[in-house]
């Protein structure tokens, strides 16, 4: 499966949201941090529950068009 076939159709029927990856809360608990490095565009995901906080590492297709 390649993005034509998973991420562009989801784009095209304005599905999509572009989020900052700024540090900002995207939902309440939830945001999104830039760790560049090998990949371009990376990006950290971190949630912050009540009692404890977890962080998630993932790489992250940019969307340069919308």
């Amino acid at each position: 499966m390649t993005r034509i076939d998973s991420v562009d159709p989801i784009i095209s029927a304005g599905l999509a949201d572009q989020i900052d990856v700024d540090g900002s809360d995207v939902l309440e608990g939830i945001s999104f941090h830039p760790t560049p490095g090998h990949t371009p565009h990376h990006a950290s995901i971190v949630l912050r529950l009540p009692c404890s906080q977890a962080a998630s590492w993932a790489r992250t297709s940019p969307v340069t068009e919308l």
